[in-house]
């Protein structure tokens, strides 16, 4: 077993070199993909749970959705034109601001507010569908983040959330590769705390009230340069939930 083992991670070392030493915007291209990615799952889960057909040009019609955490709002913008009416939230006011001028640009319509979850809820305000997109290890009160995740959809709605994984292997592949090395993307762009795991965060949205429905690990397949499904190597997690 240790010698199994330890043939892994020499192979995975190899494989990290290969990929330093190989054509940086081909990986770089591949790696950023993650966003297709998620616009498929996010379309797919949703439309199968609420009945929708995924392949019409606006599945989300007449949704109301609020993407928490909106960052550049490449995302909601995505869901405008996939017909969802959308409310952008952060608590950056800066990146609200920037995220506003964005969506104006590329006429994708939405209402933004510079605001937390927990703080939204008192506007009284519910939605079909919430999206928790890599921001949940931002949270520092989880159990209070899933309270106001709650009152915040709709009976019958669904959260979608994605995250990485808090191991050695994701943290290799997000900060020393992605970030500090290959510098696929911006030094900052992932967090690298590594208290926050998939476990703590599923068993909060299940203490608040929440069936998690399923999810997903994916990990970055070097050969053939995209996102792939996996339970082993898994850097990444996406997944769906509804109110018990």
């Amino acid at each position: 077993m240790q010698k199994n083992n330890k043939q892994s991670h020499l192979k995975h070392i190899k494989d990290l070199w290969h990929i330093i030493c190989s054509d940086k915007n081909i990986y770089k291209k591949s790696f950023n993909e993650y966003q297709t990615v998620r616009r498929k799952y996010i379309l797919s889960q949703v439309s199968k749970r609420l009945e929708k057909d995924c392949m019409e040009p606006a599945p989300l019609l007449g949704m109301k959705l609020l993407d928490i955490g909106c960052g550049n709002c490449e995302m909601a913008k995505e869901m405008v034109f996939r017909g969802a009416e959308v409310t952008a939230i952060d608590i950056n006011e800066k990146t609200i601001k920037t995220a506003k001028q964005k969506s104006e640009k590329s006429g994708a319509p939405m209402e933004f507010i510079n605001s937390s979850p927990e703080s939204l809820v008192i506007s009284g305000q519910t939605f079909d569908i919430l999206l928790c997109l890599d921001v949940i290890s931002y949270v520092e009160d989880k159990n209070k983040f899933a309270w106001a995740l709650k009152k915040l959809l709709n009976k019958n709605g669904v959260i979608i959330f994605s995250e990485q994984h808090h191991s050695i292997w994701s943290y290799i592949w997000h900060i020393i590769i992605a970030e500090k090395i290959a510098k696929w993307v911006k030094k900052g762009t992932f967090s690298d705390d590594k208290n926050t795991t998939q476990k703590e965060f599923l068993s909060s949205l299940e203490k608040s009230g929440f069936n998690i429905i399923s999810t997903q690990d994916i990990s970055f397949n070097l050969k053939r340069k995209k996102w792939v499904k996996s339970s082993q190597t898994a850097i990444r997690y996406m997944g769906i939930a509804e109110k018990k």
